[in-house]
């Protein structure tokens, strides 16, 4: 969800409200499915821990790019 929101503050009004609501929609479904069927285990050794930085890393270089303009 930090991710969703990140990226529609970052887009610059390109992302609108119906969509960040289905994306959201959409994000609490399929973890809720995920962990309905316990397969989330899967998702979290996937998504080892330098994954996730990375990404993060990447949405604040985003932000820092989209402040400077």
């Amino acid at each position: 969800m930090k991710a969703i929101g990140g990226a529609a503050i970052a887009s610059g009004g390109a992302v609108s409200a119906g969509m960040i609501c289905g994306a959201g929609l959409f994000t609490g479904l399929v973890w809720l499915v995920l962990g309905a069927t316990r397969t989330v285990n899967l998702a979290t050794r996937l998504a080892a821990k330098p994954i996730v930085r990375g990404i993060l890393l990447g949405l604040g270089l985003l932000f820092i790019t989209r402040a400077s303009r």
